[in-house]
């Protein structure tokens, strides 16, 4: 009877081994998904690269370069304008019209950092990471980046 005892019990701790994985996994998912949304109520916005409109023309900055778009999605480096697809003129004339309305939200409320400031950014970063994508002069341009601010405060 011992063997069997010790067979069983080596069976049931195999079965509870096996489970082991499946709980963890579980536990992983849901952390993702609470830094997920986290990612949208607790953030620290890190300003990169200047970013400004004057007379319907956004301005991006980077590194003494500067990129002009206008409205409808052209793009110009410095006076010259840069030959674009449609589809990417498409992108920069949505991110045109996205910065129009969030840049007066933004700088007025860039010194209180709340869930809609970082909704807006987490915004700006998807449709310029779109852009970096898509338009090989501006891969490395992004005006913000945005930082956990529970990824910080703990070890």
């Amino acid at each position: 009877m011992p063997g069997r005892n010790a067979l069983a019990f080596s069976l049931i701790a195999a079965l509870w081994m096996l489970c082991l994985p499946t709980q963890a996994t579980a536990q992983n998912q849901s952390q993702v998904q609470i830094q997920a949304e986290d990612q949208t109520q607790l953030c620290q916005p890190q300003w990169l690269n200047s970013v400004s409109l004057q007379d319907g023309t956004l301005t991006l900055a980077m590194a003494g370069d500067r990129f002009n778009v206008e409205s409808d999605g052209q793009l110009y480096y410095d006076v010259h304008k840069v030959r674009l697809s449609a589809q990417q003129m498409d992108v920069l004339s949505d991110y045109h019209q996205f910065m129009q309305q969030e840049l007066p939200y933004v700088l007025s409320h860039s010194q209180r950092v709340d869930d809609r400031l970082c909704q807006h950014l987490v915004i700006r970063r998807a449709k310029e990471r779109a852009i970096q994508r898509q338009i090989p002069a501006l891969k490395h341009w992004q005006s913000v980046s945005l930082v956990s601010q529970r990824s910080q405060s703990e070890p």
